[in-house]
């Protein structure tokens, strides 16, 4: 075996030729089948006779950077353009493998430098033991469409793409999954409505796992053995969903990115749209004046940015170091996005608030920063980090947030909920929450009624500004339940008690039920079960709980 050698297929000519020397002019079959090994043609079926002439099993595994013509192959297919996975983070695996009927395949794989090196002994390994793989090439063979390499059993790892079902992009987006004999060990998924979705679609006789079949993967198979050994978890043993093909890496990693101020100001311009569509209210309050517009608010928003410090990006990093240690105490490998992105600004456009967050960027105040430079102790500053992380992490992943909000007696709608203009236009437009697609039953005036919990203005700036009263914005924004049945009543969240049974009383901050959550995912993920005292301290052991459990 070798790894990253760019005299290999120079070498195993050399070898080749010298073998074949010693090989009988007349074994076609020999002659034939080199050319397979020497130009490396994976998806071919060669001889042992062959395998033997080119210098054994170890000549015909190789570990490279990604050859020009793989490359080539792999463009608008298996990989696109994006701004997470270069060229440069991949490697290009050559591999025999075996099939049911014992003929040896040469076959190819592009994973993640991360993982090549245990993708690599894996594969050999398996091949040693005579493990049946029957396909081994790359996704570019079907067209990089994940139904259709499925269905012909292919196993592959690199493809960038998204989780099957959702728009989410999987760790084969990064290189850092692999699916083994897919059409029989497939994706399945029980949906909302009760209805099955299972991937590959001609899987369904490979559902039941009580099954005996050929290629099953289950606890007692040696692809099993040896990829959670080498620190993979099998999608065999999820929760909510099964994924009887998929080993991943599991990474407690959180890769992090702080923005320039050029790179600031282009974020918050693309995230145009959650300006342009908030309401004259908000924009109002945000901007403490009467006729605002969001051009206004967003230019606010792109003066505001600053630069990092060395030391400022220091703090930083330290938080997530602490954050990600904890996750690998708990053994919690959360589903991040490809990075999170880190914004120093005023935060003017939001009150000077501390930090908010939208989709995978966290938008950090400079004030913020100073604060937590100057303190003593830096674990209120890491929660505060971790609590941004956890508003990041429920909008990329709806199987994390779905989990989180049943702590609390909440549950994800199908759909998002429509309020009617006269509701919506006073409701706060919170960046943290860009949708309300959860409730919960509450009990209001003695009935039980399904509920969204929200923070709304009670008053527009203008009717505040007119009274004698007007301490700040936040006096006038009230946190309360809409009923669904009814979407343009509202009660405050003091009228039922039943937030409170569920999630305690360890914060004040009940303007969502995100935000009751973000703030004890912060403090159980730093803090643990006794590093804090709590006024509530079962849910944060029901964090804990599920984070290990299902992550």
């Amino acid at each position: 075996m070798k790894m990253i050698s760019k005299m290999t297929t120079a070498a195993a000519v050399v070898v080749a030729t010298a073998c074949l020397l010693a090989c009988s002019k007349d074994d076609t079959t020999v002659d034939d089948e080199i050319p397979f090994l020497q130009q490396w043609q994976a998806g071919k079926v060669v001889s042992q006779e062959t395998v033997d002439a080119f210098g054994g099993a170890d000549y015909c595994f190789d570990l490279l950077e990604i050859p020009d013509d793989v490359w080539a192959r792999m463009q608008g297919g298996s990989y696109k353009d994006n701004p997470y996975i270069a060229r440069s983070d991949l490697r290009y695996i050559k591999a025999l493998h075996w099939d049911l009927d014992g003929q040896i395949h040469t076959g190819e794989m592009v994973c993640n430098k991360r993982i090549a090196p245990d993708l690599f002994i894996i594969l050999h390994k398996l091949y040693q033991a005579k493990y049946p793989i029957e396909r081994m090439v790359l996704p570019d063979v079907y067209d990089a469409d994940d139904e259709k390499q499925m269905q012909a059993n292919n196993s592959s790892c690199f493809c960038y793409r998204a989780v099957a079902g959702s728009t989410t992009l999987s760790k084969h987006a990064q290189g850092l999954a692999v699916d083994l004999n897919t059409l029989y060990n497939p994706y399945v998924k029980v949906r909302d409505d009760g209805t099955t979705y299972i991937q590959p679609a001609t899987a369904t006789d490979y559902v039941d796992r009580t099954k005996t079949f050929n290629y099953k993967i289950d606890h007692n198979d040696l692809a099993y053995k040896l990829f959670t050994e080498a620190g993979f978890e099998w999608g065999g043993d999820w929760v909510t969903v099964k994924d009887y093909q998929h080993f991943e890496l599991k990474d407690f990693n959180i890769n992090v990115r702080f923005a320039t101020i050029d790179q600031a100001q282009k974020l918050i311009n693309n995230r145009s749209s959650y300006w342009t569509t908030m309401s004259q209210a908000n924009i109002d309050w945000r901007l403490l004046t009467t006729g605002g517009s969001a051009a206004t608010l967003q230019d606010r928003a792109v003066a505001g940015v600053k630069a990092f410090s060395d030391s400022e990006m220091e703090i930083v990093g330290d938080a997530i170091f602490n954050i990600s240690q904890r996750l690998r105490q708990i053994d919690a490998a959360l589903p991040f996005p490809f990075e999170v992105i880190f914004v120093k600004g005023d935060n003017s456009e939001l009150w000077g608030d501390d930090a908010y967050t939208m989709g995978n960027e966290i938008y950090i105040s400079q004030a913020a920063l100073n604060k937590a430079l100057a303190a003593a102790s830096r674990q209120a500053f890491y929660s505060y980090v971790a609590r941004q992380l956890f508003f990041v992490l429920a909008r990329n992943s709806a199987t994390f947030r779905r989990g989180m909000l049943a702590l609390i007696g909440y549950r994800l709608l199908s759909e998002p909920v429509v309020l009617p203009a006269s509701v919506s236009d006073m409701v706060y437009s919170n960046p943290c929450v860009n949708r309300f697609d959860n409730s919960a039953v509450v009990t209001l005036n003695g009935q039980q009624r399904d509920c969204l919990l929200l923070t709304r203005f009670t008053t527009t700036y203008q009717q505040a500004k007119a009274s004698k009263e007007y301490p700040s914005p936040f006096y006038y924004m009230q946190e309360g339940y809409v009923p669904l049945d009814e979407l343009t009543a509202f009660f405050p969240v003091y009228a039922s008690n039943d937030l409170y049974e569920q999630a305690g009383r360890n914060t004040s901050e009940v303007g969502s039920p995100e935000e009751v959550l973000a703030v004890n995912f912060g403090d159980a993920v730093i803090y643990g079960k006794t590093g804090k005292k709590y006024a509530s301290t079962d849910i944060i052991d029901r964090i804990i709980g599920y984070l290990t459990a299902t992550w």
